[in-house]
């Protein structure tokens, strides 16, 4: 990456997880794992994240990197999806090169959450997906409680499987509210709301998908007290030229946040989002001339 203003450097640093076995994209291993390593040595390596893997997968990928060099030591993290069958595999899975920093499961009541966080070493990193709507708050509560961070699903193949906006904001409010950190998963291949192809087959279905950078300046707007609906209406924003970066400050709509703000966010709100495709994003930035 050779220009990108230094608010949104820190906004977007290492912050997209590679997910290429994941549909719509559905690549074999071999094929993610290049991928990957191609990414993590190229020209926009920092915006790169983990990769991410399911649990019963991790032989296959022990086996599957013995044909590739190792990549740069910032470039070695897995997120390792987990279910009650694989949890213990995926805790005392162990490789010379890469290493688990993130696990991700899924809960709908607190009593999973428990369940979940008993099973768990103490300081161990995990996302836990939970619905939105009325249970959401107290789902939050019992991820805090637990030391848990949870994960939300922002999109899929189809038009529903992406959350209103409304529900969204809630999400990102009670996060802020809460004072724990969340990732995002599917359906933000692309940085400002608007309709999309929702896979890569001829005949895909369209839809109106949430922008990442929507998604990225809320959880921003959210820790300075933003309520609900003024969250709501930054997620809605369609048009790319409304949202600003420079060396000092971000800003949406002459709404202005400075550059401790979005590192304020990112160290204690924003983790990260799981993509399919790395580098969709990338060209989208670019052809909004955001990264060059």
């Amino acid at each position: 990456m050779t220009q990108i203003a230094p608010t949104l450097h820190a906004l977007l640093a290492n912050t997209v997880d590679y997910a290429g076995l994941y549909p719509p994209a559905s690549l074999d291993l071999p094929t993610t794992v290049g991928n990957f390593l191609t990414y993590a040595s190229g020209a926009h390596h920092a915006l790169l994240g983990k990769l991410i893997i399911p649990a019963n997968k991790l032989g296959d990928f022990a086996h599957c990197t013995q044909n590739y060099p190792f990549p740069h030591a910032e470039h070695r993290e897995l997120s390792v999806l987990v279910n009650d069958d694989d949890l213990e595999a995926a805790l005392t899975w162990r490789h010379k090169t890469y290493k688990i920093t993130a696990l991700e499961a899924k809960a709908s009541t607190p009593a999973d959450i428990d369940r979940l966080a008993a099973r768990l070493p103490a300081a161990r990193n995990c996302f836990v997906e939970i619905p939105l709507g009325p249970q959401m708050p107290d789902l939050l509560r019992s991820l805090a409680k637990s030391g848990l961070h949870p994960k939300v699903r922002t999109g899929g193949e189809t038009p529903d499987k992406f959350p209103s906006p409304t529900d969204l904001a809630a999400f990102i409010e009670g996060c802020a509210n809460t004072k724990i950190m969340f990732k995002a998963t599917a359906g933000l291949h692309h940085p400002i709301r608007a309709i999309y192809r929702l896979t890569y087959a001829p005949d895909s279905p369209k839809g109106t998908m949430h922008g990442f950078l929507n998604v990225f300046m809320a959880a921003i707007f959210a820790l300075r007290g933003w309520n609900t609906g003024q969250l709501a209406g930054l997620l809605i924003e369609e048009d790319a030229a409304s949202f600003h970066f420079d060396a000092d400050f971000v800003s949406w709509r002459g709404y202005e946040a400075s550059l401790e703000d979005v590192r304020a966010a990112r160290q204690t709100l924003l983790a990260s989002f799981g993509s399919c495709s790395f580098m969709e994003p990338i060209r989208d930035l670019h052809a909004l001339h955001l990264i060059k």
